[in-house]
């Protein structure tokens, strides 16, 4: 009964059955990643975390699972905790999203309002920096980058006390050293910036 359930749990997530006799090295990145979805769903969740579930993927693979991702979704009424760097992954799969800077949160809200219309500067860099097929709105992101005077997380240190991305914003004054920002409403998100 449990071979039976596995198998009929690769082949709905594009996998044959004859899958389950094969070793993991057998596998391609993409369909290593639908075995992972397959485990993940044969106990029958309602909640998935999924930690940069596309991240290693080419273009192509991350499109097919972000796919399978939505369509057991909308089959089987799953929620997603999903973790992600690339906005443009979190923009086509989710419907709130929660901007995190060194595990405190920056933005929350509608993902079209936080992504569309970003209020707090981690955002709207984490925004700018996402690529886009486009040569002309490429270069209007990296001038916006650049513009914004965001510096490289590289270049700073974490510090105690105060907003977390105070040394890398560009809007930064002593207020932000001195004290924490609370989440505070701003149009359809909540954020957490003195001057947002």
């Amino acid at each position: 009964e449990a071979r039976a359930k596995a198998e009929a749990m690769l082949e709905r997530v594009g996998l044959p059955r004859e899958a389950v006799d094969r070793y993991p090295s057998q596998f391609s990145g993409g369909q290593r990643q639908r075995i992972a979805v397959a485990r993940a769903l044969i106990c029958e969740p309602r909640l998935v975390v999924c930690d940069e579930a596309v991240s290693a993927l080419d273009l192509s693979t991350q499109a097919q699972v972000l796919n399978l991702l939505a369509d057991l979704r909308d089959e089987r009424g799953l929620s997603y905790l999903f973790i992600a760097h690339d906005i443009s992954v979190v923009q086509f799969l989710a419907q709130r999203v929660v901007v995190l800077y060194r595990g405190q949160v920056m933005e929350s809200g509608p993902v079209a309002a936080v992504t569309e219309s970003p209020k707090h500067p981690f955002t709207q860099a984490l925004v700018a920096a996402s690529p886009v097929p486009r040569p002309a709105e490429q270069a209007e992101r990296r001038n916006l980058r650049e513009s914004m005077g965001v510096r490289t997380a590289s270049s700073v240190s974490a510090t105690p006390g105060g907003c977390p991305f105070r040394q890398r914003c560009p809007l930064a004054t002593d207020l932000c050293a001195a004290e924490r920002p609370a989440l505070r409403t701003v149009g359809q998100s909540d954020v957490a910036c003195h001057y947002a």
